[in-house]
């Protein structure tokens, strides 16, 4: 036999032979959603359609790709597919080494998208003080119609803040929600003008908690809204003043913990 065959390393005969670094990219495969985003299904849903473990997550279907800077749609731009790609836990409660290498791998590693303050309190009742500790990042459309439970949201995600590993908000409001804004904001009727302040007034209680980072993502009503004397200019810096952070407009950083980063018409 040659000697080169006789000096190879044996083959791996089981899972936990194969180096660390390819089991953490097994890992990262099965528990991490290939954008980084996943939206729980509602715990009522599965249980009563489905019948699948208690947190299988889909990743919704965007017209627009996901990324890191780019504005996150409102909920009614995301349709969910017929057969929905999913997340399992199934894999951590293979065994005790396994849990131990992933058990913050799925929870840390992905941002949980919520369409609803209502269904991100539901959620996180429904799954428990243990498991909705371990998140570390949410993001939450936001609109003229959905900031009535924001700030119980809010004060539940303080609280997995400082008993957990919740670091990271994203407020998202897409060119649809910000033509009604704006719309209330410039009516000559007073009820819509009224629904505008009392919008801001919610953010501004809503910003005051500094438990965790807080960042806003908009799509402003024209593409190229940077030129000349824009609608947006005054509405976007109002909200960022309203809820502070990291203000991103079409994917560019324009505020910053109220110093203006951008280039927009108007601001120096």
């Amino acid at each position: 036999m040659p000697k080169a065959l006789l000096q190879r390393p044996p083959m791996p005969t089981s899972f936990f032979d194969l180096p660390r670094e390819i089991r953490d990219i097994i890992y990262d495969l099965v528990l991490v959603s290939s954008n980084k985003h996943i939206t729980p299904i509602p715990l009522a849903q599965f249980l009563k359609v489905r019948r699948q473990p208690r947190f299988v997550v889909q990743v919704p279907v965007s017209p627009l790709t996901s990324t890191s800077t780019q504005c996150t749609p409102s909920s009614s731009t995301w349709p969910i597919d017929s057969s929905p790609f999913t997340l399992s836990l199934s894999l951590p409660r293979t065994c005790r080494q396994i849990h131990t290498e992933t058990r913050l791998l799925f929870w840390q590693h992905n941002t949980f998208d919520f369409p609803t303050p209502q269904m991100l309190i539901s959620t996180l009742k429904d799954m428990g003080q243990v498991p909705s500790r371990l998140i570390r990042s949410v993001s939450l459309p936001i609109s003229l119609t959905t900031t009535k439970h924001l700030p119980k949201a809010l004060r539940l995600l303080a609280s997995r803040s400082r008993y957990g590993d919740f670091r990271s908000l994203t407020l998202t409001i897409g060119r649809n929600d910000m033509i009604a804004i704006e719309t209330c904001k410039m009516s000559s009727q007073a009820d819509k003008v009224a629904v505008y302040d009392a919008f801001l007034e919610t953010m501004r209680e809503s910003g005051k908690e500094k438990a965790f980072r807080k960042r806003m993502e908009v799509e402003s009503l024209l593409r190229n809204w940077k030129v000349g004397g824009g609608l947006d200019h005054s509405t976007v810096r109002e909200l960022h003043l309203a809820w502070g952070g990291e203000m991103y407009v079409n994917g560019e950083l324009e505020w910053r913990d109220y110093v203006h980063f951008g280039k927009c018409a108007g601001f120096s």
